[in-house]
């Protein structure tokens, strides 16, 4: 979004979110300043959001804070036994495979505890 003004579908899937979130996102950056919409020159039914001056003056802080934002994670990685998102998706996996819940009930029953109601 930083070179040309996209529209709200173009920008959620340059980003990775759904059109929902990047509509609300642009809507709430536009009431802090930070992006305009305009008319579409090719299609009336579109509206452009694209930066500000405001917003592109403040690119070069939020890319540090990006950059930091990336490098953290990277560094607990390196102090694990596995990284943590290699760890996380398994977790999910395992969860999908069979949930808590009847994890804590299998746990509950086996130690002689009554079922959940």
């Amino acid at each position: 979004m930083a070179e040309v003004p996209l529209s709200v579908r173009d920008l959620a899937t340059t980003v990775g979110v759904t059109h929902s979130a990047a509509s609300q996102t642009a809507a709430q950056m536009a009431c802090a300043g930070l992006v305009t919409h305009t008319p579409d020159p090719l299609d009336a039914r579109r509206r452009l959001a694209g930066l500000t001056p405001k917003a592109r003056a403040l690119l070069p802080r939020i890319e540090a804070e990006w950059g930091a934002t990336v490098a953290a994670p990277a560094e607990l990685d390196a102090e694990l036994s596995m990284p943590l998102g290699e760890l996380l998706r398994g977790v999910a996996e395992a969860v999908d495979r069979r949930p808590f819940r009847e994890r804590v009930a299998a746990a509950d029953r086996g130690r002689g505890g009554s079922p959940p109601s």
